[in-house]
Order: structure tokens, then sequence, then C-alpha cells
């Protein structure tokens, strides 16, 4: 709920679906695939379609106007992205692992791809059902960058529970989160087009 505003353009109504789709996803993960293995190689896809598939219904309510499909399929597999496992690829190319860090970039590439794969199949499943489904990947009014201030210290919050850190570490670890996002959000607004 916290990453939907400032990432994917989400709204204060957006945020307790939001909310609701990314505990399924941590089910999920913590519940169902420990517990079987079977599973376990299949998290990644069924999450993301089953989130797919929840963020299109509820946001093909009164025509796509009251949820934002987008933000609500994309926020809730935030945290299964593999932004770690490219960190660590590209730190170990870096470092002169070519080997080691190509397998890991090479694996970060497919579940992404697994996850892409997810979000397409729950979308389109839930379009097979609904033909009005919205197909919108903007959201209408989004919050304006105010709002960020108070959802990326949240969302940073919510990492280093996650990630179980010290609660010493933890307010340089949000200030140096939202100091990053600061720099990267009005650099972006000055150099726009450049990635």
């Amino acid at each position: 709920a916290c990453v939907a505003p400032f990432a994917f353009q989400g709204r204060f109504i957006d945020l307790p679906i939001a909310f609701i789709l990314g505990a399924i996803v941590g089910i999920l993960q913590l519940v169902l695939a420990p517990s079987n293995e079977l599973y376990a190689h299949v998290f990644e896809v069924s999450a993301a379609v089953v989130t797919s598939f929840l963020g299109r219904a509820f946001g093909s309510i009164n025509n796509g106007e009251l949820f934002c499909f987008s933000a609500l399929a994309q926020s809730s597999i935030a945290l299964i992205l593999p932004g770690y496992m490219v960190l660590c690829s590209s730190l170990e190319l870096q470092s002169g692992n070519i080997v080691a860090g190509s397998v890991r970039m090479v694996h970060a590439l497919i579940y992404t791809l697994f996850l892409g794969y997810g979000i397409t199949i729950g979308a389109s499943l839930y379009g097979m059902i609904d033909r009005n489904a919205t197909s919108s990947t903007q959201c209408s009014d989004p919050l304006g960058r105010e709002w960020y201030f108070l959802f990326v210290p949240g969302f940073a919050m919510c990492l280093c529970l996650i990630n179980q850190a010290k609660w010493k570490q933890t307010p340089v670890m949000t200030a140096m989160a939202l100091a990053g996002f600061c720099v990267n959000s009005y650099c972006s607004e000055y150099f726009g087009g450049n990635g």
C-alpha cells in the first residue's frame, strides 16, 4: 500500500485494495510456498496471476473510474520484484565474477519475465470473464508529490521490518531512502526522458 502512490500513481482510494492484494502475496509467499515444495516453484507466477486478476476486477468497477488497475496490479507484487538479485549480480559482474554474476542476472531476468507473464495471464483471464474490463495503464488524478514524502518513509519502514533490520539502523535507512527518492524524483523532472 505504501509503494502504490509514489511508484505506480496510486490514490488514497486504491490503498486498502493494494494492502489486501499485498497481504495475499504475503500469505502465498510466507505460508503456502514454504509448506509445499511444488507450489514454491510456481509462486511468482501464481501470485502475479491472482493479484492482476483481482486488480483488474477491482479496477473495472464503475467502468474503471473507482480504482486504478495498473497501480493495484503492480504495487501488490512490488515486494517480490528481483531488485536485490539484480543488485548482487551487478556487483559480482563489476568485481570480475563473470560466471556467478551472469547466472544471477539471467535468473533475475527470467524471474521478471515470469512475473510479467503472470500479470498478463491474470489480466487476460479477467478480460475473458468481463468484456467491459478496464485496460488502462495510467491512473487518473494521482496524488501530488508532497504526499510521496509520507509514503516513501512508510515503505522504507516496511522494508526494514521485512528485512529484519536492527531498530537502531532503521532511522538512517529510512532517511537514506527518502534522500535517494528525492534525488531521483527531482533529477528526473529536470533531465526528462533520461532513465
